[in-house]
This record gives structure tokens, C-alpha cells and sequence, in this order.
């Protein structure tokens, strides 16, 4: 239903790419460089990717406790 009142194409781009956070191990040992070569690899601005990042981990945290850690890391 939220996707009707706020669709894709108005979102910004780091949002999109950071809907859905899997907890790798990628993303638990180096959340930094995680989110730095997602962004690269995506042509994304890297801060504000990490920002997203973060946002989603805090968000997410409740259901993937090991999000907890990644979301200090990353705090801005």
C-alpha cells in the first residue's frame, strides 16, 4: 500500500538500493567499505548511501539483532 502513496520514481536512489538490508557477512565485518563499493558499484553518492544504510540497519535492527552493531558503525 505504501508503494501507492510514495512510488519508486520520487525516492531517492540510495533509498531504493537500500530497501532491503540482508545482514551479510560482508555488511557485518566492513559496513563502511560495504556501503562504499555499493555506491560505487551503483554510481550512488557514497554518504548519503551510508546514511540510508544506517537508517535501514536502525530500522531493521529489532528483526536482525546483528544489525545493532552495524548500525553503530555506521552512525553518522
Amino acid at each position: 500500500m505504501w508503494q501507492i502513496l510514495l512510488p519508486a520514481h520520487v525516492l531517492p536512489p540510495e533509498w531504493r538500493q537500500s530497501g532491503e538490508v540482508p545482514a551479510t557477512a560482508r555488511l557485518v565485518a566492513d559496513p563502511a567499505g560495504f556501503a562504499a563499493r555499493m555506491a560505487a558499484l551503483l554510481d550512488l553518492d557514497a554518504d548519503r548511501l551510508r546514511l540510508w544504510l544506517f537508517a535501514r540497519c536502525v530500522q531493521e535492527c529489532l528483526d536482525e539483532p546483528e544489525l545493532y552493531e552495524v548500525a553503530v558503525r555506521l552512525a553518522p
